[in-house]
């Protein structure tokens, strides 16, 4: 397997990996889990932020299925898995924070990329 090939199946797990999680967290949040929306609350936002959460983190998760999108998604979740980073640097123990951390990192990276001819 050649190095370019490589870059690119690299690329596409963490895009399907960070599209699966955020939208299994944002259906979870739409259904109102208890255990996925109890932070919203301890944070003291206002009912229905994580309603809206959830439907960005959908949205965003369909988004990367879309190629011409997946940027834009990427870009969208940013202050979404920012806002998920202080919550559990603040609230949590800290390695807790590691995923909301791992998440933020790889949209980072998908948004700032550069497009490829064969990112479908």
């Amino acid at each position: 397997i050649n190095m370019s090939k490589l870059k690119q199946y690299t690329y596409s797990l963490a895009v399907a990996l960070v599209a699966l999680y955020v939208g299994a967290a944002g259906v979870a949040k739409l259904f109102g889990v208890p255990e996925v929306t109890q932070s919203f609350t301890t944070m003291g936002l206002p009912e229905g932020t994580s309603f809206l959460a959830g439907l960005c983190e959908v949205a965003a998760a369909v988004g990367f299925y879309i190629t011409p999108m997946r940027r834009l998604a990427a870009g969208c979740l940013i202050p979404v898995m920012l806002g998920a980073l202080y919550y559990h640097v603040i609230f949590t123990p800290l390695p807790q924070a590691i995923p909301a951390l791992l998440i933020l990192l790889t949209c980072l990276w998908i948004a700032i990329r550069p497009a490829q001819r064969n990112d479908d």
